[in-house]
């Protein structure tokens, strides 16, 4: 975390509107942290523990995507006999194991930051579309749509569990789903990933026929 220009003392402590985390050079893995205080950045370490608790912030890489149009050609065929893509619309209980085991390694945390009550809602709505993947009649991958009826739909999640990455389950996955959507006419379908993802994110995404439109830093909470 940075002290910086002239920290007077060797004990700083900073309030939490003040305090946060930076990457300056965004790499994944990679953080430099910083404390922000009165406007001015200083490097160093805190000697002591601030006084109230922090809420470290971290700056990250964000690459905004869309698609226009659907996707060309033939659906891409299954490589594995033994699974099946359906839209399902699980209850939080069945919806949060699958959410960790498939986001815990990119560091997923948004759904679980919801309340119950929250997130409840927001699997129960006609505009939220999850399709799942699943391989023997287990739930290995997602792919969940917001804003599903409306003009621009958010593509917000999607992934496969590690055990089964390399084998072409995305790919098929993000494809089935994607042309499933496109059939309620969106204008577009958007997403945006960022230096946390796996690294061949950008690269799947554009496969499919996403464009890159936008790439700035943001900050979240870490």
């Amino acid at each position: 975390m940075t002290l910086g220009p002239a920290a007077q003392s060797d004990n700083l402590v900073a309030p939490v509107c003040d305090m946060r985390m930076v990457n300056a050079m965004p790499q994944k893995g990679e953080h430099l942290i910083s404390i922000r205080r009165n406007g001015n950045d200083f490097k160093g370490q805190c000697r002591k523990k601030p006084a109230c608790k922090a809420r470290f912030m971290v700056d990250l890489l964000v690459t905004y995507l869309h698609m226009t149009e659907p996707p060309r050609g033939a659906p891409i065929l299954t490589p594995d006999l033994g699974t099946s893509i359906t839209r399902e619309m699980p209850c939080a209980e069945a919806y949060l194991p699958l959410y960790r085991a498939v986001g815990d390694h990119v560091k997923w945390d948004h759904r679980l930051r919801m309340s119950r009550d929250e997130l409840t809602q927001f699997l129960n709505a006609a505009s939220t579309h999850v399709y799942v993947l699943r391989r023997n009649n287990e739930a290995v991958g997602l792919c969940e749509f917001e804003g599903v009826g409306r003009p621009d739909i958010e593509l917000v999640h999607f992934g496969v569990v590690p055990a089964i990455q390399g084998r072409g389950l995305g790919r098929y996955l993000l494809d089935r789903a994607l042309r499933a959507v496109w059939s309620y006419g969106p204008r577009r379908i958007w997403l945006h990933t960022d230096t946390n993802d796996h690294r061949n994110a950008l690269a799947t995404y554009m496969r499919a026929g996403f464009e890159m439109y936008r790439r700035q830093v943001e900050t979240f909470p870490d």
